[in-house]
């Protein structure tokens, strides 16, 4: 185990992580709820965050067989799964998960892995390039770090910065809008909208998306920690 993995340092890297990870969220959220203010006052923003938490929570979910099929990835068999198998098996042992993680192996010569699903019910993929080119070490280090994802419910967490981001890409659609009214009115004469507003709307997107890739980079700092933790193999 490296020195750098112990007790105390994994603490204070959690608590600086949820930290991170809060902080980003709660900027991805003001952004949303300032814009939001900006064209329907107050009282829009409570029923805007409704209406995205209905959204969020009412959406049909995906299961993660379904997105395998999109990659036309391969299931494991968790009985005839050999060193793959046995490796998820003591990771989800390690991790305390609620159910073991199904894995698939998607027929590609590119280098990736990824993880998709709840822990109550999840899916690890990796591609056969990558089952090619890394040692069996290096492999169980990549299914450790889908393992921590799924664990620590990352999914969920990218999943709700992902609807903030989109919603608030939407709402650049309407500061054009606003914009093309604006230039209308100053031809004819009529009153015409702040601009500030308009152009915080229009770069709220770009500072949601800055933000959702610093959330990202925080969660797969995290990972790649635990991963080491899970294995004892930091170095691999």
């Amino acid at each position: 185990m490296s020195p750098h993995l112990d007790p105390e340092t994994q603490r204070a890297h959690k608590r600086r992580n949820l930290i991170h990870s809060a902080a980003l969220i709660a900027g991805l959220g003001a952004l949303t709820a300032a814009s939001v203010a900006l064209l329907f006052g107050p009282a829009g923003v409570g029923i805007v965050v409704l209406v995205l938490a209905a959204t969020y929570l009412l959406s049909p979910r995906v299961p993660p067989e379904a997105v395998m099929t999109m990659y036309r990835a391969e299931p494991v068999p968790a009985h005839n799964g050999g060193q793959l198998a046995r490796i998820v098996d003591e990771l989800t042992r390690r991790a305390e998960l609620p159910a073991r993680p199904t894995l698939y192996v998607i027929p590609s010569a590119t280098l990736n892995a990824f993880a998709t699903g709840t822990p109550q019910r999840s899916a690890i993929a990796v591609t056969e390039g990558l089952l090619r080119k890394l040692t069996m070490r290096e492999i169980a280090g990549v299914l450790a770090h889908e393992t921590s994802h799924i664990r620590n419910n990352d999914l969920f967490v990218m999943g709700l910065a992902d609807l903030l981001t989109r919603f608030a890409q939407s709402l650049s659609y309407v500061a054009v809008v606003l914009a093309a009214v604006n230039a209308m009115a100053m031809l004819t004469g009529d009153p015409t909208i702040p601009w500030w507003p308009i152009v915080l709307l229009y770069l709220t997107p770009a500072a949601s998306s800055l933000l959702q890739l610093a959330l990202s980079r925080a969660r797969e700092h995290d990972a790649d920690l635990e991963a080491a933790m899970l294995t004892g193999d930091p170095l691999a």
